[in-house]
């Protein structure tokens, strides 16, 4: 049985050592590989096994991994996704202002923007690029040391900052990388970034790359009994899903689902939308007779994060439905179905 020290300390190093959902699910791989599961690829036939374990993944941002007992039609089935809110990068990723060079980004997901301001940016993501043979290849890149700040304009300069603050999303979180004394070709650094960790590469052909605080997960409080990190929602939930799907045999009738673009809407290929979910199980169960019974006998728990309520903002939350730190499970009710 696992420690809530060793709990908290491997969700801590989970979190700082994926930034992007393409980071996220390469480790679930990782783990998966480590207790025995096995690799399937949705272009491949499948041949499985009663007793053994497998995962897909789809889009390096989204998998799905499952226990395949004999004699099982009622599986359990935690969703969660990979995804948080944070700065793409745009596909013109460079502008030239005041001598300065910055990046042009986009606002992933509903994010506060101030909280961006002022912060060590690193870069990290997925680049699609063309190696020396000509072939195309896909890399997980991490540049890790800090890029870029967003800096916050003074306060001489605004006299209103601390009672109005509003925030452009097209100019004022452009973050601040370069001067322009020197030359720069963002492709040629991402091609140069792709050579140092080992790659073949010859030509970078496109990337989605997003940008994040570098400031590692931490314990705080006088007892140090609170973690504050990026991208608890929603990696907490995929590394619970993770430890729950190793933990049991492989007779128990158990799937972890794990998709991406749940901060935009999920709809998309690898998001909760689309036809993840519902072709792996099909393929599981290649009987429509069974996947109705499956699907019917089966329960999905949606997993997610929810927000305990504010010690400063106590009004902004529901009076009769107050969630406290440390009061175990939230169950989420919507009349609207969401």
């Amino acid at each position: 049985m696992i420690s809530l020290k060793d709990f908290n300390d491997s969700l801590l190093s989970f979190l700082d050592n994926s930034p992007t959902p393409f980071h996220a699910v390469n480790n679930v791989k990782g783990m998966l590989d480590n207790y025995g599961f096995v690799e399937l690829f949705e272009e491949n036939i499948w041949q499985l096994e009663y007793g053994k374990s497998y995962y897909v993944i789809r889009d390096d941002s989204s998998i799905i991994a499952w226990h395949f007992p004999k004699d099982r039609d009622d599986y359990i089935i935690a969703g969660s996704h990979s995804d948080s809110p944070n700065l793409k990068l745009k596909p013109n990723p460079v502008s030239k202002e005041e001598g300065l060079y910055k990046f042009n980004v986009e606002p992933y997901g509903g994010l506060l923007l101030n909280p961006w301001f002022d912060r060590d940016l690193s870069l990290a993501g997925r680049v699609e690029y063309k190696d020396e043979k000509n072939n195309l290849k896909t890399a997980i890149v991490d540049f890790k040391e800090p890029l870029a700040v967003i800096p916050s304009l003074a306060i001489h300069l605004d006299d209103k900052a601390n009672k109005d603050k509003t925030i452009n999303k097209q100019t004022d979180i452009s973050p601040v990388f370069l001067n322009c004394i020197d030359q720069f070709d963002f492709d040629r650094f991402v091609l140069e970034k792709l050579k140092k960790e080992g790659y073949k590469a010859k030509e970078v052909l496109a990337y989605e790359l997003s940008f994040y605080d570098t400031q590692k997960a931490s314990y705080v409080g006088m007892e140090k009994n609170f973690i504050t990190s990026a991208r608890l929602d929603n990696l907490l939930s995929v590394y619970v899903s993770l430890l729950a799907i190793c933990s049991v045999t492989p007779d128990t009738p158990f799937m972890m689902v794990v998709n991406n673009h749940e901060e935009v809407g999920s709809e998309s290929v690898a998001g909760a939308s689309g036809n993840f979910l519902e072709s792996v199980l099909k393929r599981i169960f290649k009987d429509d007779e069974k996947f109705a019974i499956i699907a019917s006998k089966s329960i999905l728990v949606s997993c997610d994060n929810a927000h305990a309520t504010h010690p400063n903002f106590a009004s902004k939350h529901e009076p009769s439905h107050k969630i406290r730190l440390d009061g175990g499970v939230v169950i989420k009710v919507n009349a609207n179905q969401r």
